[in-house]
C-alpha cells in the first residue's frame, strides 16, 4: 500500500470530519500501509460506513472523494469491486 496515497486519504477524511488528532491519524496510516491493497480498501470502506452511521462523516464526503479510494489499487477488478461497494454504501445510507 502506497504510504502517500494512504496519508492523503486519511487526512482528507479527517479534515472532512474536522478531526485533528495527528497521533490517531498516524496510527491508522501505519495500520493501512502494512495491509495488502484489498485489505486496506475493505478496512477503509468499513470505517467510512461506520463514520457515516455515527454521523461523523457524510455520504457526500465519501462520494466526493471516491477517486482517492478507487486509486488505491492498481488492479482493475479491485477497482470495480470498490466502486460497487461504495455505491452500495451510498444506497444503504440514503434510505
Amino acid at each position: 500500500m502506497d504510504r502517500d496515497q494512504v496519508e492523503e486519504i486519511v487526512y482528507t477524511f479527517a479534515k472532512e470530519m474536522k478531526y485533528n488528532n495527528i497521533k490517531i491519524c498516524g496510527e491508522v496510516i501505519e495500520k493501512l500501509t502494512d495491509m495488502s491493497d484489498e485489505d486496506a480498501v475493505e478496512y477503509l470502506i468499513s470505517l467510512a460506513s461506520k463514520l457515516v452511521k455515527d454521523k461523523k462523516l457524510k455520504i457526500e464526503d465519501i462520494r466526493h472523494n471516491m477517486s482517492l479510494l478507487i486509486g488505491l489499487s492498481k488492479n482493475n477488478t479491485t477497482n470495480e469491486i470498490i466502486s460497487k461497494k461504495l455505491e452500495l454504501l451510498k444506497k444503504n445510507h440514503l434510505k
